[in-house]
């Protein structure tokens, strides 16, 4: 028994120094097993030694592993039948080892019965001085044939591993928040880590023993996202406040590794070294496990339309890893677009594995798994080609999904698979507050919203709204007053990021129609057609107008510059733009002023994203309004106030003076609104300042993770 006191969940089970190495692995075994160990014991009473004795398991188990199998100390007159049968039994992989140990019976009995062929290689006749020999082989012979006998009565006595599926259910009072990264098992396969959700709508990362009942948080966690496990299953990697940090899984302080504005996963190497994606639009980089300066492992192919790789997935080389790749999928090439690739620490080499928009995992038994739509699938990996084999195989069905494709289920080194099934039903409620964070009830029905925009008399919020089976959303207009909630569009596309015209009548919004970024917009009385505003084959979207009309400011992230996303200002006249911002970093959510004069917008380019006011006409300039990580502004109070989102869903406050002379406070305590903690706006402020729209995730008795034992038990073999 490797386990000092009795039977755990995920331990590796048997005698260490007779396991086969595939058994060593935790990978799923069969009869080849107990042929191994046949030949282990073969080896032991031919020689008076053991073939794989150390003085811990770790060692026996890499002995097992590795270790050379020498077959010169066999004593000088061992039949020769006998040394090919030891062989052919002590061959690490399963697919060349004896198939049956009936091949085996065959074998023994023929040196039994004393053919001189088979116990000395010799055709002559019987000679006296070597009867003795024979007779010695052939009693060795029949006590092996009982311990045949014996394993194939074991065999045929033993039933195959069942699968067996158990609920983990969430913390007492609150949910599983599958938007912010889902769950990781220890390597180990001991303990799991994930991020919940309480009512107050604070999140944290949880730590439970599979063999507890209950959940630790760990303080210091809150908000975090996208956990990873350290090789050793002591400490958690995870995502907070704008910054990629390391925790002790049972606890302590959290240490700061290096900047991540908007982390999308990581991995951790045996030799101490941590992949990441820091934002949205870089590639992988690699930083020291103690911290560090990150590094670019992996480059953009921006002529290719690439714009972010992440959730990488390390493979047992240590060498080679999984990532996904997000690109602009283009109608004329179909490699493009979302695909999982192979990629390399030791160069720049990398390899097309499937085409897919969902990250993965790798699993011990060589296969690769992912999502199609909701069905979790398994497809053999081949180590030295690194080319997926046959075909996909469901494991299991009716997973939740995101809408930033990462993995909702996660594996260990031991065989355990868990998942997050989906749970269906509402997963967010739009909620009005006063300026003092009041409550003043709610808009519309609790469903999946996405960038809630008040129309400017307050009456109405335009709202993008997600189509579970489809995850495609469309814009629906939510009336305050009379409580309706009317669909303004019903293209199959998406279309998202709605916001209003300066006197309320159309709504515009961004959509995916031809592929690229397209700009529509529509009476807001749902009359009429959807009206094609600007096209462009990039990625580019509207995000707000000046008070006439006139001209808008889109941010854009362009295939030919390279640069990441830009911003431009758009004249709807003429749909000419005008580059007002084109850097190596990313700026975004460009909110112009009424006079067109100013704009408010967010760029990393200090190493975190901060919000900034920017002057548009005479001398121009540039003013930083955050202080410690900002992003997605708001004017306010007739533009004398701008409020902004902070790195932990928070929101603060900054006075502005717009004159000749720019001025600025320092940003104060707006409020807590409690966020849905997902991509875009989630919140709006009326442009006196004194109504509040937020998007809150509904805390509901969401589906229990599921947690399954022998899952490889479903493959074909």
């Amino acid at each position: 028994m490797t386990a000092a006191h009795g039977t755990q969940l995920g331990v590796i089970l048997g005698t260490a120094a007779y396991m086969s190495p595939e058994q060593a692995r935790g990978r799923t075994v069969d009869k080849r097993a107990d042929i191994w160990a046949f030949g282990v014991v073969l080896y032991e009473m031919l020689t008076g030694r053991q073939l794989f004795a150390a003085d811990t398991v770790s060692d026996t188990l890499a002995g097992v592993l590795r270790a050379e199998i020498d077959l010169a100390r066999l004593p000088a007159g061992t039949p020769p039948a006998l040394r090919r049968l030891l062989r052919r039994c002590l061959e690490r992989n399963p697919k060349n080892r004896l198939r049956d140990i009936g091949e085996a019976r065959l074998a023994l009995a023929t040196i039994e019965a004393g053919d001189p062929a088979a116990t000395t290689g010799a055709p002559a006749a019987p000679v006296r001085g070597r009867r003795r020999e024979v007779v010695a082989w052939g009693l060795l012979a029949a006590a092996l044939l009982a311990l045949v006998a014996t394993l194939g009565f074991v065999r045929a006595t033993q039933e195959p591993p069942r699968i067996v599926r158990t609920s983990l259910l969430p913390p007492e009072k609150a949910s599983f928040d599958h938007e912010s990264g889902a769950m990781a098992l220890s390597p180990d396969g001991r303990r799991i880590a994930f991020v919940a959700r309480t009512g107050d709508g604070g999140m944290m990362l949880w730590v439970r023993p599979l063999d507890a009942l209950s959940a630790q948080p760990l303080a210091g966690t809150e908000n975090a996202t996208f956990p990873f496990w350290s090789p050793d299953s002591r400490f958690l990697g995870f995502f907070s406040g704008g910054k990629l940090r390391k925790i002790d899984a049972n606890g302590g302080p959290p240490q700061v590794l290096c900047p991540a504005a908007s982390g999308r996963g990581g991995a951790w190497t045996r030799d101490g070294t941590i992949l990441f994606t820091p934002t949205t639009t870089d590639p992988i980089f690699r930083v020291p496990a103690a911290g560090g300066t990150a590094v670019a492992v992996t480059t953009l192919d921006t002529t290719g339309g690439e714009t972010s790789h992440r959730f990488p997935e390390i493979l047992p080389d240590g060498v080679h890893f999984l990532f996904l790749i997000e690109a602009v999928e283009k109608p004329d090439d179909p490699a493009s677009g979302f695909a999982l690739w192979i990629g390399s620490l030791a160069s720049k080499e990398r390899t097309r594995l499937l085409t897919t928009n969902s990250s993965a995992r790798y699993s011990k038994s060589g296969h690769v798994l992912f999502l199609k739509d909701r069905t979790l699938v398994a497809q053999r990996l081949d180590a030295t080609s690194r080319r997926l084999e046959g075909e996909a195989v469901p494991v299991a069905e009716g997973l939740s999904r995101t809408v930033r494709w990462e993995t909702t289920f996660s594996l260990s080194e031991t065989g355990l698979l868990v998942f997050q099934p989906r749970s269906g039903g509402d997963v967010s409620r739009l909620v009005l507050l006063d300026r003092d964070g009041r409550e003043l009830g709610t808009v519309g029905k609790p469903a999946d919203y996405r960038d809630p925009a008040l129309s400017h008399d307050g009456r109405r919020v335009a709202v993008a709204v997600l189509d579970a089976s489809t995850q495609k959303s469309d814009v629906w207009l939510l009336d305050r007053d009379r409580g309706t909630s009317t669909r303004l569009t019903f293209d199959p596309e998406d279309d998202f990021f709605p916001f209003w015209s300066p006197d309320d009548r159309h709504v515009f919004f961004n959509s995916r129609r031809q592929g690229g970024g397209d700009v529509f917009r529509k009476l807001s009385s749902g009359i009429g057609a959807d009206e094609l505003v600007f096209a462009d084959a990039e990625q580019t979207w509207l995000r707000s107008l000046n008070g006439d009309g006139t001209s808008g400011a889109l941010m854009t992230r362009a295939v030919s510059t390279k640069t990441g996303w830009d911003i431009h200002l758009l004249n709807l006249a003429d749909k000419k733009t005008t580059v007002l911002l084109q850097t190596p970093f990313a700026e975004g959510n460009p909110l112009l002023t009424r006079d067109g004069k100013w704009m408010a917008y967010q760029t990393d380019e200090s190493g975190r994203f901060e919000v900034y006011v920017r002057r548009l006409d005479g001398e121009g300039g540039k003013w930083q309004i955050s202080t410690d990580g900002g992003t997605r502004p708001r004017w306010s109070r007739g533009e004398k106030e701008i409020v902004f989102q902070t790195p932990d869903y928070g929101l603060l406050t900054v006075d502005v003076e717009l004159g000749p002379t720019f001025s600025a406070s320092v940003p104060k305590p707006f409020m807590n609104p409690g966020l849905r903690q997902i991509q875009g706006y989630q919140y709006d402020v009326s442009g006196d300042g004194s109504l509040v729209v937020v998007n809150r995730a509904v805390v509901q008795e969401t589906a229990p993770l599921t947690l399954v034992q022998n899952w490889t038990e479903a493959l074909p073999r």
